[in-house]
C-alpha cells in the first residue's frame, strides 16, 4: 500500500507539473498578445495636423507640377526661337539670292545694251555715206534709231513704181551706196505679177545709174509673210515668185541680191502681229548682213 500511495504521490506531482507549466504558457501568450496589441495600436491624429500635411502634400505636388510645365514652355520656347531664327534666316538667305539674281540680270541686261550700242555704233559708221531706200519696213531703221535719217529714204505703203520721188532724193545725196528694198507692198500692188514688178523696179534702177554711175546699187529680198497676213490677202503668198524675179533681174544687171529670208523665215516671234512688219531686233542682223555683202568699212 505504501507503495502504491507513493507512486500515486508521484503520479500526480507530475500532474501538476504539466498544468501548471501550461498554464504558464497561457499567461505569457496571453501577456504576448496583449503586448503585440498594445505595440501595433495608433495614436489618435490631430485632423488640422493631418489637413495641414495634407496641403503641404497637395503644394509640393503643385509644385513640381508647374516645374514640369515651366521646362515643356521652356524647351517649346525655345524650339520656337530657333524655328524662328531659321526661318529668319532662310529669308535672309531668299532676298540675297534674288538680290543677286537680280544684279546679275541688271547686269548682263546692262552688258547687251552697251554690246548692242557697239555694235550700232559700228554699223553707223558702216553706213556713212551709204542709203537704204524702201517702204514701211526700211523707214524703222530710221522711226527706230538704228541710222540716221538722211541715211534712209522711205515712205510707208509706197510701190516701186511709185518711187520717183524717193529716187530724186537718193540722187541728190549721191551716196556711195545705195541698198534697195521694195517689194512688200508690191505684191497687192502689182495683183502677184512678179514681171510688172521688175519691170519698174528696173526702172528705177536705171534712174539712179544714169545720176550715179560709180555708185554701188544693191537689192534686197522680199521677205516671207506669215499665213495670217496671207490668209487676209492672198496676194502676199507670191513672195516666193517676185525673189525668183529679182534675182533674175540682178543676176541680168550685175547687182548683188541680198537674201535676208533666212533670218525671219519659220520664225513667227520675228513678226509683229500682222504678220508683215517685223520686230526690232530683225534690223541689226538686216544691216549686219548688208553690210557684210556690200564690205562696208567701220
Amino acid at each position: 500500500m505504501r507503495v502504491r500511495d507513493g507512486r500515486r504521490i508521484r503520479i500526480k506531482g507530475r500532474r501538476f507539473k504539466r498544468i501548471l507549466a501550461g498554464a504558464g504558457t497561457l499567461v505569457a501568450g496571453l501577456v504576448c498578445v496583449l503586448t503585440l496589441q498594445h505595440g501595433l495600436a495608433r495614436p489618435a491624429v490631430d485632423p488640422a495636423q493631418l489637413a495641414q500635411g495634407q496641403a503641404l502634400l497637395q503644394q509640393a505636388q503643385a509644385a513640381d507640377v508647374a516645374d514640369a510645365q515651366a521646362q515643356v514652355d521652356a524647351r517649346a520656347e525655345a524650339q520656337r526661337q530657333q524655328a524662328e531664327a531659321e526661318r529668319q534666316q532662310k529669308e535672309q538667305e531668299a532676298a540675297e539670292q534674288k538680290r543677286q539674281e537680280q544684279a546679275a540680270q541688271q547686269e548682263a541686261e546692262r552688258q547687251k545694251k552697251e554690246a548692242e550700242a557697239a555694235v550700232l555704233r559700228t554699223l553707223r559708221k558702216q553706213f556713212k555715206g551709204s542709203v537704204v531706200v524702201g517702204d514701211s519696213i526700211t523707214e524703222a531703221l530710221a522711226d527706230y534709231g538704228f541710222l540716221p535719217r538722211n541715211n534712209v529714204v522711205s515712205h510707208r505703203g509706197i510701190s516701186v513704181k511709185e518711187a520717183d520721188a524717193q529716187i530724186s532724193t537718193v540722187i541728190g545725196l549721191a551716196p556711195d551706196h545705195i541698198f534697195l528694198s521694195f517689194g512688200m507692198n508690191d505684191l497687192p500692188y502689182f495683183l502677184g505679177d512678179a514681171e510688172e514688178f521688175v519691170k519698174y523696179y528696173e526702172q528705177q534702177i536705171a534712174k539712179l545709174r544714169q545720176a550715179l554711175p560709180e555708185a554701188k546699187i544693191y537689192v534686197n529680198s522680199v521677205l516671207p509673210v506669215q499665213q495670217n497676213a496671207i490668209d487676209e490677202n492672198a496676194y502676199y503668198g507670191q513672195y516666193p515668185k517676185f525673189n525668183t524675179a529679182l534675182e533674175e533681174m540682178c543676176a541680168r544687171l550685175d547687182i548683188p541680191f541680198i537674201d535676208n529670208n533666212p533670218y525671219v523665215e519659220g520664225k513667227p516671234e520675228m513678226y509683229k502681229s500682222d504678220g508683215i512688219h517685223v520686230v526690232n531686233s530683225y534690223y541689226i542682223q538686216w544691216m549686219q548682213h548688208m553690210a557684210q555683202v556690200a564690205g562696208l568699212d567701220g
